[in-house]
Formats: C-alpha cells, sequence, structure tokens
C-alpha cells in the first residue's frame, strides 16, 4: 500500500468517525449501529481461542561480553568490556547469563620433546580452569558499552561456583581469557530456514550457541551451525630463513618445537618455519587474513615463541622446516612440511614432510643429519564433560616460502594457514522436538601450492539436555576439518621407498581431531569423525601427514550442568489451542440433554505431563472451581501430544462462563493457562431451528442496516 493510499483510507476513517460520533442521528448512523449489533451478535456464538505461538529464531541470538579482571569464586561483581554487538541487547536485570573461561591452560615452553605437556611435544602441564563454565542470573543490568555486572549465582553466598581468569599473554604463559554470553531464553522457540550461528571467535568473545527452552525447541528441520566458529589456525607466513639479515636470536634448527621470528623484511619475515594454531593455552602472533591473502597480527603470543611443531595445548603445531638457514642456497624455509592438525575431543593429525628430504628418519644433507618427518604436531585432546567445555583447537600452518602455484596453469593456491576448529553449543529445553541438525565441525585448510598446507580444525563441542525423550529427531555433528593439500597438479615420481627425493612432493596438513557431543538421550545419529590429512601431487600422497583421531561422544545429566538450575516454565505442555463453544442441545450425540458448552484443547507436546484439570468461573477473574472430578490423564505419546474435549453440562442457558486449563506435571507442579468464555443461547431446540432464529434475526438486523443506508443514499441524491 502506497502512501496516498494510506492518507486516503486515514482520511476516510477520520470522516466516518466525526459523522457517528457527531450530535445528529442520521440514517448512515442508524444503519452502521445496527449492522455493529448484527456483527457482535455473530461474534457471541463463534468459539474463542487461545494459542501459543513459538518464537521463530535465526542468526545470531546471543551477545558476548569479553571479562576484564579475574574474578574469585564466591565473587558477585564481574567486570566487562565493550559487547561484541553494539547494536544487540544489553544485559537487563533478571537476564540469564552463562560465564566460562575460554582459555587457561598451561605448558612447557622449552625448545625441546618436552614442549607442551612435559613429554610428548603436545598438550599442557595443567589445563586449570578452561572449560569451566556455569549459568547464573543477572542482578544488575549492563549496557552493551560495558561495565559492571552483578550476578545471583548458585556459588558461596550465592556468588560464582567457579573462579574466572583474564590475563595478557607474558613470557611464561598466553593469553588467558573468559566471556559472559548473554543466553537467549524462550518459553518456546521454533528454528527456520536461516541456520542459528555464532559470531565467530575473535580472541576474546564468541564462538559459542546458548539457548534455554522453558517450553519446547522446535528444530523444524532447520540448523544450528558453529562449524569453524572455534579456535583460529595460525597464520601462513612467508619466510626468508633466519640467516638472511643476520638474525638476533639463536640459529633455528630442523628439530625445533618453538622458534621466534626476527624483525619483518619488507612483505617478508626474517625467520623460519611457521605458525602454531590457537587453542586453550592462548593465542599465536600471526593469524590467517580471512579478508585478503596474508596474516594478521594479534599483539599476543605463545612464551618463547609462536613458530615450529611444538603444539601447544589443543591447537595445532605449525611446520618445522629442516632448511631453515639457506644451506641449500637460495630462500631458507623451502622444505615446506604441513602443519599439525587441531584437538579437542581426540588429537589432531601429524603434518607432511619436507620438500626434498621426505619422510626418511634421518638423513645426510649438506654435511649435516636432518630428520625428515618435521611436520606440526597434532593439538592434543581434551576431556569435555558437563562442567567443562572447549572450543576445536586451530591447525598448524605450514611453512611457506614461495605463496606461488609453481607455474601450473589454472591452478590458484590458497596461504598456508591452518584452519579454524568448530565453536560450542549449548542447549537447554523442556522438550526438543522433530528433526534438525546441530554442526560444530571444524573447518578445512586451503590448498597451496609449492608450500606447506595447514592442518585442519579440530571439532566444536555440542551440549544439549532435554527434559523429555525429544532429542531422537536431531542429528549432531563435531567432525574434525581436512588438512590442506600441497602442489596437487604437479607430477611427482612415484616412488617404492624413503626418502623421496627429488620430486614434487610438498608436506600437505594433519587433519583435525574430532570434537566432543554431550547428551541427557539418544540422538537421532551422531558425528565425532576425524578430519583426513592432505595429499600432494597428482600421485595424492599423504606424504607423511596424518588424519586426526574420532572424537568422544557421552551422556549427561541435567543436576551435573552447573549454576542456576533450569525449569520448565510455563510447563512442559506446548498448548496449539483452547476454545470453548456453546450449544443450546444435543448435537452429534455428545449430549442427550439440551444446553452444554464444549471445551476443546490441543496439545503439540506433553513431556512429564500427568493430566489436565479444568476450572469455571462467571467472572473473567474469578474465583474459579474445578468442574471435573477427576484427574484428565495426559496424552501416551507426550512427544506429539493430543487432542481433548469435555462437556460441561451444568450450565444455564444465556450465562456466560469462563474456564481455566490446568496442565499438571509428573512432579506436582502445574500451570494454568488464560482463560476462554463461552455462552449457551437462550432459546431451546434443535440445533438447526436455534441456528436458524438467530440468523434470521441477525439478518433482519442486516437488513435494516443496510436499508437505512440505501434510503440515505437515495434521500441525498434526490
Amino acid at each position: 500500500m502506497n502512501e496516498q493510499t494510506v492518507g486516503r483510507v486515514l482520511q476516510r476513517t477520520r470522516t466516518l468517525a466525526r459523522r457517528l460520533f457527531s450530535p445528529t442521528l442520521t440514517f448512515q448512523k442508524v444503519g452502521f449501529l445496527y449492522l455493529l449489533l448484527a456483527l457482535l451478535l455473530v461474534s457471541s456464538f463463534l468459539p474463542s481461542d487461545v494459542s501459543a505461538a513459538p518464537t521463530v529464531i535465526s542468526g545470531v541470538v546471543n551477545n558476548y561480553w569479553p571479562g576484564t579482571a579475574s574474578v574469585l569464586a564466591g565473587s558477585k561483581n564481574i567486570a566487562l568490556g565493550a559487547a561484541r554487538d553494539s547494536g544487540g541487547p544489553a544485559i537487563a536485570v533478571g537476564d540469564l547469563v552463562l560465564i566460562i573461561q575460554m582459555q587457561n591452560a598451561s605448558i612447557n615452553s622449552t625448545n625441546t620433546g618436552s614442549y607442551g605437556n612435559g613429554s610428548s611435544g603436545s598438550g599442557s602441564t595443567n589445563v586449570n580452569g578452561t572449560g569451566l563454565y556455569e549459568y547464573a542470573t543477572a542482578a544488575s543490568a549492563v549496557p552493551t558499552g560495558g561495565g559492571t555486572l552483578t550476578v545471583t549465582g548458585k556459588g558461596s553466598g550465592g556468588g560464582l561456583l567457579n573462579g574466572y581468569t583474564n590475563s595478557a599473554a607474558n613470557s611464561t604463559q598466553g593469553q588467558w581469557t573468559f566471556q559472559v554470553v548473554r543466553v537467549a531464553v524462550y518459553a518456546q522457540a521454533q528454528l527456520t530456514t536461516t541456520a542459528v550461528t555464532a559470531d565467530p571467535w575473535n580472541g576474546s568473545t564468541g564462538g559459542v550457541v546458548a539457548i534455554d527452552a522453558q517450553g519446547s525447541l522446535d528444530l523444524n528441520s532447520g540448523t544450528i551451525d558453529v562449524s569453524g566458529q572455534g579456535f583460529r589456525g595460525g597464520g601462513g607466513v612467508q619466510m626468508t630463513g633466519d640467516t638472511q639479515n643476520g638474525h638476533p636470536l639463536p640459529d633455528a634448527t630442523a628439530t625445533d618445537y618453538v622458534f621466534a621470528v626476527s624483525t619483518n623484511n619488507a612483505s617478508k619475515f626474517n625467520g623460519a618455519h611457521d605458525t602454531k594454531g590457537e587453542g586453550i593455552a592462548g593465542t599465536p602472533t600471526f593469524l590467517p587474513n580471512l579478508v585478503i591473502s596474508g596474516y594478521l597480527t594479534t599483539g599476543s603470543g605463545y612464551p618463547n615463541g609462536n613458530m615450529a611443531r611444538g603444539a601447544p595445548g589443543n591447537g595445532g603445531g605449525g611446520g618445522t622446516d629442516p632448511d631453515p638457514t639457506n644451506s641449500s642456497g637460495g630462500n631458507g624455509n623451502d622444505w615446506n612440511t604441513g602443519g599439525g592438525g587441531g584437538g579437542n575431543g581426540c588429537a589432531g593429525g601429524l603434518g607432511g614432510c619436507a620438500y626434498s628430504v621426505g619422510c626418511g628418519t634421518a638423513v645426510l644433507w649438506q654435511g649435516r643429519t636432518v630428520n625428515g618427518i618435521m611436520g606440526g604436531l597434532g593439538g592434543a585432546a581434551f576431556t569435555n564433560s558437563a562442567t567443562r567445555v572447549i572450543m576445536g583447537g586451530g591447525g598448524g600452518a605450514g611453512t611457506e616460502n614461495n605463496q606461488d602455484n609453481g607455474g601450473i596453469t589454472g591452478f590458484t593456491p590458497g596461504p598456508s594457514h591452518g584452519a579454524t576448529g568448530g565453536g560450542i553449543v549449548l542447549i537447554r529445553a523442556c522438550l526438543v522436538q522433530n528433526t534438525g541438525t546441530i554442526n560444530a565441525n571444524g573447518a578445512t585448510a586451503p590448498n597451496t601450492g609449492r608450500d606447506g598446507s595447514g592442518g585442519g580444525g579440530a571439532g566444536g563441542t555440542v551440549l544439549v539436555a532435554d527434559v523429555g525423550t525429544g532429542i531422537n529427531g536431531v542429528t549432531i555433528n563435531a567432525k574434525g576439518g581436512n588438512g590442506g593439500s600441497a602442489w596437487l597438479l604437479a607430477n611427482g615420481t612415484v616412488v617404492t621407498s624413503e626418502p623421496d627425493w627429488g620430486n614434487n612432493r610438498h608436506g600437505p596438513g594433519g587433519g583435525g581431531g574430532g570434537g566432543a557431543i554431550l547428551t541427557t538421550g539418544a540422538p537421532a545419529s551422531t558425528s565425532v569423525a576425524a578430519g583426513v590429512n592432505g595429499v600432494t601431487t597428482s600421485a595424492s600422497d599423504p606424504f607423511g601427514a596424518q588424519s586426526g583421531s574420532a572424537g568422544t561422544t557421552g551422556t549427561i545429566t541435567f543436576s551435573n550442568i552447573p549454576g542456576v538450575s533450569f525449569s520448565c516454565t510455563p510447563t512442559a505442555v506446548t498448548l496449539s489451542s483452547f476454545s470453548a463453544r456453546g450449544i443450546d442441545s444435543a448435537q452429534n450425540g455428545v449430549l442427550a440433554a439440551a444446553g452444554h458448552i464444549t471445551l476443546s484443547w490441543t496439545t503439540a507436546s506433553e513431556v512429564n505431563t500427568a493430566g489436565f484439570n479444568l476450572y469455571r468461573s462467571e467472572q473473567p477473574a474469578g474465583p474459579y472451581t474445578r468442574i471435573n472430578t477427576q484427574l484428565i490423564p495426559a496424552s501416551t505419546d507426550p512427544v506429539t501430544g493430543g487432542k481433548y474435549q469435555y462437556v460441561d453440562a451444568n450450565v444455564v442457558l444465556g450465562k456466560t462462563y469462563y474456564y481455566q486449563l490446568e496442565d499438571v506435571e509428573l512432579n506436582g507442579a502445574s500451570t494454568r493457562h488464560n482463560p476462554v468464555s463461552a455462552t449457551v443461547p437462550a432459546a431451546s431446540g434443535s440445533t438447526s431451528s436455534a441456528a436458524l432464529a438467530v440468523g434470521l434475526f441477525v439478518g433482519v438486523l442486516a437488513v435494516i442496516g443496510a436499508g437505512f443506508f440505501v434510503m440515505r443514499r437515495r434521500v441525498r441524491t434526490i
């Protein structure tokens, strides 16, 4: 409707109102009043109805605030920075919030095989508070610009159950971060064709979908997707070799687990190896620039350096180059091993071997012994539970010196970046109904030309807690991403023994580890499959790269979820309709006596429901009196609900009655729904004669009203 049409409608409405309420009684006015009376009489014989429509949800439903200062267990006040989405919802008093420790692991940062967990070159010496989370209630408002959040929790004195740490990276640790997520709470919610998702993790916030459905969550064949929104992969950085223009740090070696690069020489770095992935132990200095080719610098970093094969926490290790010092002539960092895959439910896979050296365990090159298997190590596994959940680790970057296609026509390679892990999904619901999909998969690393490729991102973590039994319709995936492939179109000499001398193979990336799935029941299907390693050349050679390991699934209980407990309010009944209709005589054999009111209601689901009661009153505000002598039993199928009808014969003709429906849970809790009303027609007799009488009466009124309009028009045209 255009603006001119709207204007005409408004003008005619104002004219009609002035005429209707003017002191002068006209034929037109009398006719209008008769028509209005007829419509009111018709509407009194129609059944009243109340429906509970679900909230249709899509896109980003949460908002995120970074913690800016550490807090202790029992604390009630949390200092927050600016929200991720300045245009999104602020925190209001009474809102449900989620506090979660994203990064907090300690690592051994020595340049030895003790890197990571102190023995294997990967992992953590202590996960500390990593992954701890809890639900709490906001006792103060916080705008999107940040401020101090006061919470009411389940910890000591009504404070927090856990302490949460915020600390910048330093010489002994990576950055430690936590965030506060405003939980999306619904009475009933329904997915649509557009997926529900999260803002991707950016180093301080995001990567989490948190939903509470106090009634039903209707999957409606929709999707919740946080794939590739977790910890980020290492940025592929083009290196020149660590002795180019001198290097103030100790020289790089083929066996490095950690290494720090020197200064930036124009567009290339003085140094060797490539970047570790992001994870629970911190954030590397170099990350992929997903907008343009290249990398970003974060201002953060891992202790003792961000490069080489050691895998910090669940982040994949970067490729380590067996020729970091130009010993073969030309540029260094040119033997291009692959990055390791990220970890989560299980470990990521090893990155591929070095160009020219191959996968020999020890070969002599340029007068020195070189270990050929120097791809990045896979990120370590983490044990997720009802009280701890993490995002999938990012893959490590492959070593890079060319950033070209090697002269292969039609092939545009990607950078040597590691891929991003999957995010976190936390759902609490009275009933998850119908079919749908939840994805928290790790991303796949890009393919490269004459460089090593990055490792795949690990699968994320999905936790679904359902009071009912409706989870059997959901498909949940937390799969690891694949490692990148290197120089796929180049023909290499196929050999059957190592070392693999003189061919065109470069190091593919390792596959990401599978994620973790935790549920209160049995989903329709789950997959925590590991990501597959990349390959190299037209021979599709893994060249030492390994797939990740499959993730984990487990069963949890509602009582183990930490913090403010979940409640089904309203109760687990999803009421589709509730209506009342007055009938002046027997109809379809429902009642032999004349005059009754039929009450009908339909439910879409009934979880842990014992049955129903009906209450009647002669006034909308009550008091209401129960009219059924025994509890009306609930449906035998709580997932699909049922249809009900009850006849109230104890009524007086011509009187209006009001009814409330009460659903009663198995634990005794109950909820009453908004009242509906009906009147039994005062005229007695058969249904057809009564209806005919009413119809004739209304028709007469309508004819009279129309007559006045016609008379008025004739008078005006004389």
